[in-house]
């Protein structure tokens, strides 16, 4: 008789505990999606700002120096995500903007190169979407 008492509480209490657990793991899985999102938008915060790089004709010097950082923060943006889209615009962008040499600084070129930085930005402001 104690057998069957134990046996049958045993049971119930599984049957009881098995809707928390599932529950509890939801609850996880909910959790860890939120960190990601908030991951993402910390990267797309700090990336559209990067991205945001003008050159300076009159300074072309320090036009190139702030070319490079701006590819190098983009390009350290990509390697902490997981989203694949955010990393490829990522990429896209940080070697766009890596190309920019004191060279290319006259108003043809860095008009070119608005124009092909335009539609990158737009791309990158479409996947932190």
């Amino acid at each position: 008789m104690r057998l069957r008492q134990h046996v049958r509480r045993s049971v119930t209490a599984a049957f009881v505990a098995a809707p928390f657990a599932v529950l509890v793991l939801s609850g996880c899985e909910t959790l860890d999606q939120a960190a990601a999102t908030v991951d993402k938008a910390g990267v797309c915060v700090d990336a559209l700002q990067a991205a945001n790089f003008t050159p300076d004709v009159n300074n072309p010097d320090i036009s190139a120096q702030n070319a490079a950082d701006a590819a190098q923060k983009l390009s350290d943006l990509a390697g902490q995500t997981t989203d694949v889209t955010l990393q490829d615009a990522l990429e896209a962008m940080s070697s766009t903007i890596s190309q920019m040499n004191v060279g290319d600084l006259n108003p043809q070129a860095i008009a070119d190169w608005t124009q092909q930085k335009a539609d990158l930005y737009q791309s990158l402001s479409s996947a932190c979407r």
